[in-house]
């Protein structure tokens, strides 16, 4: 490896640690970047820094899935964002949902932990990413809820329920 392509790489690591530091999500697509004007140059970024983010971060499999979804994300926004804007947001999901861990490891920041949740009374299954602070925050939040004594109250109605002392 000659000493210019070691350079160029260093300078392309200090740049995404430096965009990343600054803002964790700079690489993560926003809505307003779906558009057919402005998604080649977040593209464009996306791709220069792939290749940057170590091995440890990002595996292989994320890496390919990342550049399938933004193949896939260019040919929708060529034949139109109005027609799919499901499958737009379905795809800027997955491939957040595969760079967030990895950008928020490289800016030093908690890393983010995805888990499947099926919320109460739903048969549909979401993927929620939080940081391991949020999950914790969220979690004693729950227990604190959980905790609290339930008060009963007069009602007034059909429904009403008689106060037991």
């Amino acid at each position: 490896m000659s000493t210019k392509s070691r350079c160029t790489g260093l300078l392309a690591a200090l740049a995404l640690v430096a965009a990343t530091a600054s803002d964790a999500r700079t690489l993560l697509i926003t809505d307003d970047q779906l558009t057919p004007e402005t998604f080649p140059e977040a593209a464009a970024l996306i791709r220069e820094s792939l290749p940057v983010i170590p091995p440890q971060h990002l595996s292989n499999a994320r890496r390919n899935q990342v550049e399938r979804g933004l193949l896939e994300i260019e040919r929708l926004l060529a034949d139109g964002p109005d027609r799919h804007r499901d499958a737009l947001r379905a795809l800027q999901v997955r491939v957040n949902r595969a760079l967030g861990p990895a950008i928020t490891r490289e800016s030093g920041q908690s890393p983010m932990v995805c888990q499947r949740v099926k919320p109460l009374g739903s048969r549909i299954v979401t993927v929620q990413c939080l940081s391991r602070e949020d999950r914790e925050i969220e979690q004693w939040r729950a227990r604190d809820f959980m905790a609290k004594p339930v008060i009963p109250t007069i009602r007034q109605g059909p429904m009403a329920r008689v106060r037991v002392d």
